[in-house]
């Protein structure tokens, strides 16, 4: 599912216009819109700042992490 699907759905859900959420975060409906549609990917500051103004904590999990338990590192490895 794109981000800008999730958006969508928690802005809707929570009965905020674009306009609206232009006002909590200051990032233009216009641009809101393009990304709820898929037009654009937001950049990591745009995303903070939308989340922000639905009242949303962006948590990222990634999908495999290695414990090194003799070193006690917890170690993200990265692949292609």
């Amino acid at each position: 599912m794109h981000i800008g699907t999730l958006i969508r759905a928690e802005r809707l859900g929570q009965g905020v216009t674009l306009r609206g959420l232009e006002a909590k975060c200051g990032i233009p409906s216009q641009a809101i819109c393009k990304v709820e549609n898929g037009v654009r990917d937001p950049q990591f500051k745009l995303l903070i700042s939308i989340l922000d103004g639905l009242g949303v904590t962006l948590t990222i999990f990634p999908d495999k992490l290695e414990w090194q338990g003799a070193t006690g590192t917890l170690v993200l490895p990265i692949t292609d």
